[in-house]
């Protein structure tokens, strides 16, 4: 249970950092928290429409894989930008969409999330995503 507590508190704490990537569509956008029956921690985001990377390879083209490669990358930078690292950087975690721009990538789950990383673990969070991506 301490844990579910914990990764709770890190995704508020993170949520806190990125409300301006929550407006640009990076991450989802948080609508609320708090404690149901029970003592259930809940946190309410707005739904979003896409498909997470396991699902790139059968929906979209080779060039719209490209886009969201970068998508991605430039989704986690921005995340660092705001002092967050993601902490859990998978093919779950990331959602795509096609818009009329190119493909944007958001970023889900922040219960691993920490704050003030450094320039090192920002850098292997990078790399892990780009051995993902490839």
């Amino acid at each position: 249970m301490a844990s579910s507590i914990q990764a709770y508190r890190r995704e508020l704490a993170a949520y806190a950092c990125i409300h301006d990537l929550q407006q640009k569509g990076t991450v989802p956008e948080l609508l609320g928290h708090g404690k149901v029956d029970h003592g259930i921690r809940v946190l309410a985001l707005r739904c979003i429409n896409g498909v997470l990377h396991s699902a790139i390879r059968c929906t979209f083209s080779a060039q719209q894989a490209s886009l969201a490669a970068e998508a991605a990358q430039q989704a986690l930078k921005a995340l660092h930008e705001q002092g967050v690292l993601h902490g859990d950087v998978h093919g779950d975690n990331l959602m795509f969409s096609i818009r009329d721009d190119g493909v944007a990538c958001v970023v889900l789950d922040f219960g691993r999330a920490s704050l003030r990383p450094t320039a090192e673990e920002q850098e292997r969070e990078l790399a892990r995503l780009r051995r993902l991506l490839s």
